[in-house]
């Protein structure tokens, strides 16, 4: 299955207004960042410390743990990939529907893979890895910690790849990282590409006990991030506070956003803890959906119809400004009367 992504405007000769497609914290471009970055330029004169140093003591003091249980990699995909290189051939379990790119790394490292919508102590019961993503890409469900810890303490010889690229956009998120320093079989991956509003650096980590990381290290590359991205990493992990975004605002933003889609009687739209909505149809679907809304108001929305797990009937967008959903929610009721 070839992995599908928000954010694809480069297929469209249209002027996008507002992209609804991609999670990107857009609330959140920070000026004190954008400015620091601009200042930062010349850097790309210069080779990037293969080693970053700089970085991955900024990342271990952010999440006290030590420098040996951090790797840096070029975004949360590159960590994807690099996890399941270091697992190959396992008999794995992903949670779906969630992001492409865990099974078509997984496929391309040869792991036999199971798939199910459903998961607890049972459904993961005998598995060499199972992987989620929490929150969970495309209907932004959190899976409570002491889930995840029951399940890493009853099964030992199970690893556990805990996907927390949307980390810090639910208000309701507990991260599995203190978890990394009692156990072996606990792989967290995040990244700063969504709650920074930076997808273009590639900036994203693992965090996971040392034994784990140096064999993890057999398959890095130097140079895999950019001098640019290092500083830019650098600075938001001295900064995090003052740069992440309100959850709690977002999360604010999100209830009215769902209120004003429910308002749509073709529309089913599923709770979500973080900045995004899994939204399904009862009529049409959503490829159609997509072309109209770009065509005649601008507006870009996720077709999650390749999502294993949905059908032709599904998409997703990401909150926005109250006034920008409300457009959305305008033009979607437009496409049906059309």
């Amino acid at each position: 299955m070839l992995a599908g992504h928000g954010n694809d405007i480069y297929r469209y000769e249209n002027e996008i207004v507002v992209d609804f497609s991609s999670n990107i914290a857009k609330v959140n471009i920070r000026e004190k960042l954008l400015a620091f970055l601009q200042k930062k330029i010349k850097t790309i004169s210069n080779y990037p410390d293969p080693e970053m140093i700089q970085l991955k003591r900024a990342i271990a003091k952010f999440h006290n743990t030590s420098t040996d249980e951090v790797i840096v990699t070029n975004g949360s995909t590159e960590a994807f990939y690099l996890v399941a290189h270091t697992f190959a051939k396992r008999k794995t379990f992903i949670q779906i529907p969630s992001f492409a790119e865990y099974e078509d790394a997984c496929s391309r490292y040869d792991h036999s893979l199971f798939f199910e919508t459903k998961i607890d102590a049972e459904t993961i019961k005998g598995f060499d890895m199972v992987w989620l993503g929490n929150p969970n890409n495309p209907d932004g469900k959190v899976e409570s910690l002491e889930n995840i810890t029951d399940w890493s303490k009853r099964y030992p010889n199970t690893t556990f790849v805990i996907d927390e690229a949307y980390a810090d956009l639910s208000h309701v998120h507990k991260t599995a990282i203190p978890l990394v320093v009692k156990k072996q079989n606990v792989i967290i991956i995040r990244s700063l590409t969504k709650s920074f509003s930076i997808p273009g650096l590639r900036i994203g980590y693992i965090v996971c006990k040392k034994d784990i990381a140096d064999k993890i290290r057999n398959y890095t590359i130097p140079w895999n991030i950019n001098s640019l991205a290092v500083d830019a990493g650098v600075f938001i992990m001295n900064n995090y506070d003052s740069l992440v975004p309100d959850a709690k605002e977002l999360a604010e933003t999100c209830t009215i956003f769902k209120t004003e889609l429910e308002k749509n009687n073709n529309l089913k739209v599923y709770h979500s803890d973080c900045n995004f909505l899994l939204v399904q149809l009862h009529r049409g679907n959503a490829t159609d959906l997509k072309q109209y809304l770009v065509k005649h108001h601008g507006l870009l929305i996720r077709d999650a119809s390749n999502f294993r797990g949905l059908g032709p009937q599904y998409f997703r967008v990401a909150v926005r400004s109250n006034q920008q959903n409300q457009l959305l929610a305008n033009a979607i009721l437009d496409w049906m009367t059309h």
